[in-house]
């Protein structure tokens, strides 16, 4: 014979032809290195070099005949391999999407991870109802709606409000962002060094 028939594999230093593993309908260069599955035997779904009984649960799934492993985007999957069931902890989860992505969006959203299981991934949250945009937390606003504006502790509120609660009057809103006057000003408006009053001992003029 001039090659081995199917189910046998070469081997050269003894010149003879060995059975490919049992689980093999034909190898390749090593015994256990299967090229074909039999469809009809124990072992028909080929996956990496190798004919198994079934796919691996959540890593892989059925396509034509063949164990296709999950996307690498996705952690685990169903049905297609594109189809994320899961994803590793850094990543957005859309569970509509069946996706997993690699960042929020821009600005607008806040990657939280999931605390209470850290080996599921974390979910992208919008920033407050107050906010157009956020940073670092959802609640830690960089831009506000209309009829708010950026206070210094970065929320945003209707006007730029004092530790207490109480309005700022030692605060002007410039562009929607809250600016400490500068002294000797009280109070200022339009620009932090147009002073509206003035600090003890001083005189506005």
């Amino acid at each position: 014979m001039k090659s081995c028939p199917d189910g046998l594999l070469e081997d050269s230093s003894q010149n003879l032809c060995i059975p490919c593993n049992e689980n093999c309908l034909t190898c390749e260069k090593k015994v256990d290195s299967c090229t074909t599955c039999d469809t009809s035997g124990k072992w028909p779904y080929f996956f990496h070099d190798n004919c198994i009984s079934q796919c691996e649960p959540k890593i892989s799934v059925l396509v034509d005949g063949e164990c296709v492993e999950c996307h690498s985007s996705c952690k685990t999957c169903t049905n297609q391999p594109t189809w994320c069931t899961s994803c590793e902890p850094y990543m957005k989860f859309d569970v509509l999407k069946g996706t997993c992505g690699e960042m929020c969006e821009p600005e607008t959203q806040i990657f939280v991870p999931n605390i209470k299981d850290p080996e599921q991934a974390g979910t992208c949250e919008l920033c407050n109802d107050s906010c157009i945009k956020c940073a670092g937390s959802v609640n830690t606003c960089t831009l506000c709606k209309e009829g708010n504006v950026l206070n210094l502790d970065l929320t945003c509120k209707p006007k730029c409000l004092a530790a207490n609660g109480q309005v700022a009057l030692d605060q002007t809103a410039i562009d929607g962002v809250c600016q400490q006057c500068e002294k000797p000003c009280a109070s200022c408006s339009g620009t932090i060094s147009t002073c509206s009053s003035c600090l003890d001992n001083w005189l506005l003029y």
